[in-house]
């Protein structure tokens, strides 16, 4: 599991090759426009770490136990009531990305491949992408 906060944390990802450079550039522009939005609120105010940040998750990760980043509902990720679900094309890889809200104004971001957790995980995030936000 991969914790993202800033873009000094995607510089890390990069140079420890846990991402590639288009999934890279992908969140760099994603803080990118969430600043910009967070700018036009009030400007200068709030930085992304005020409001969430993105959690890539990877093969092995215990996703139905994710207190550890703030997610505290029963069975982790499959207790998610994801805002918005998606899915995405980087480097060579599809990616399901969701917004999970932790409350009014804090979300996480998550990331993860497909087909890397056990069927019950993968009918869960297949099922999501099928649902109408």
């Amino acid at each position: 599991m991969r914790v993202v906060k800033s873009k000094e944390d995607i510089s890390l990802l990069q140079r420890a090759r846990a991402v590639g450079s288009e999934f890279a550039k992908h969140l760099e522009n994603f803080m990118d426009q969430l600043q910009a939005d967070l700018d036009d609120l009030n400007p200068g105010a709030y930085k992304m770490e005020d409001c969430g940040y993105v959690v890539i998750l990877e093969p092995g990760d215990n996703v139905r136990e994710l207190s550890h980043i703030g997610l505290y509902r029963e069975n982790g990720l499959l207790g998610c009531l994801p805002e918005w679900f998606d899915l995405v094309s980087l480097d060579g890889t599809q990616y399901y990305c969701f917004l999970e809200l932790l409350d009014d104004a804090f979300g996480v971001i998550f990331y993860t491949a497909v087909g890397i957790h056990d069927e019950e995980v993968e009918v869960w995030l297949q099922a999501k992408l099928h649902e109408v936000y």
